[in-house]
């Protein structure tokens, strides 16, 4: 059976075909990045990329939303800090060298795996 591939695209908002049917979504993606590139412009000139993006507080975890919306919200990443906090991995040097040692112990399982399949035959 002869299956259709569609020939749209997955970024209909971005494509030449869907100009006249996606007004909407390309005039928010411009507000979105014009908001964004004010807020990084004034960060890179002056340190400060305004009131709209608050310096970062541990007790509110408020980070910038980047989505139909840029705006600060409060505790987004709580789970993904707790699911750090639970392995006891307190900086990057440390999520680093644990994911090193994993990505080893993969390696040599699959490596011993692979050598035994070949030497059963």
């Amino acid at each position: 059976m002869k299956r259709h591939r569609s020939t749209a695209s997955p970024w209909n908002p971005f494509t030449q075909r869907s100009r006249g049917t996606c007004r909407r979504g390309e005039s928010e993606l411009r507000h979105i990045a014009t908001q964004f590139g004010t807020m990084y412009g004034s960060f890179i000139r002056s340190g400060d990329p305004g009131s709209a993006w608050p310096r970062f507080d541990a007790d509110d975890g408020a980070i910038m939303w980047l989505g139909h919306t840029v705006e600060p919200k409060e505790h987004l990443l709580d789970k993904e800090w707790n699911t750090f906090v639970r392995a006891d991995v307190e900086n990057v040097n440390l999520l680093e060298k644990r994911l090193a040692l994993n990505c080893r112990a993969s390696l040599n399982v699959r490596s011993r795996a692979f050598a035994e399949a070949f030497t059963n035959r």
